[in-house]
């Protein structure tokens, strides 16, 4: 029996919404441990590597791998489709 990856679809979704939010053009540097400093192309980049970590660790199967980040993907496209956060913070204004 295989499971989706829990770390897949949630590196998934992030990668998604951020590289939505803050363009898929913006490198991404992420520090691991003092000292070293892994750099990406951008947040679906390393989201892509933190998911595959799992694979490579024995965690997870490939296919474990694959499923988590086909849902991390639909998770992303319901947020991105149904969250406008100019939109709640001129709800927030008119109510505030």
């Amino acid at each position: 029996m295989t499971t989706p990856g829990r770390a897949a679809l949630c590196a998934s979704a992030e990668g998604h919404v951020l590289d939505a939010f803050f363009g898929a053009d913006l490198p991404v540097k992420v520090s691991e441990a003092p000292g070293m400093t892994l750099s990406y192309g951008n947040f679906m980049a390393a989201a892509t590597d933190a998911a595959l970590s799992r694979v490579w660790a024995g965690e997870h199967t490939p296919l474990d791998d694959l499923a988590g980040r086909h849902l991390g993907a639909q998770v992303a496209s319901f947020v991105l489709t149904n969250f406008d956060p100019f939109r709640a913070a001129q709800v927030r204004q008119v109510k505030g």
